[in-house]
């Protein structure tokens, strides 16, 4: 679990190496793949919000 203070920190490393693997067109295992689906939708929802945040700021 990430603190509130550096969860985004502590995130980009993990999600620049879940972008070399797809970038690499590494093969994943079938639970990997789901999770991979769910990380697109989840960064999709992410650009849309901090896209509504910077407006706001």
């Amino acid at each position: 679990m990430n603190m509130s203070y550096c969860r985004f920190h502590n995130t980009y490393g993990d999600f620049c190496d879940c972008l070399d693997a797809i970038q690499d067109c590494e093969e994943l295992s079938e639970s990997e793949e789901e999770y991979a689906e769910r990380l697109y939708n989840a960064a999709k929802e992410y650009v849309t919000a901090y896209e509504e945040r910077k407006e706001y700021m």
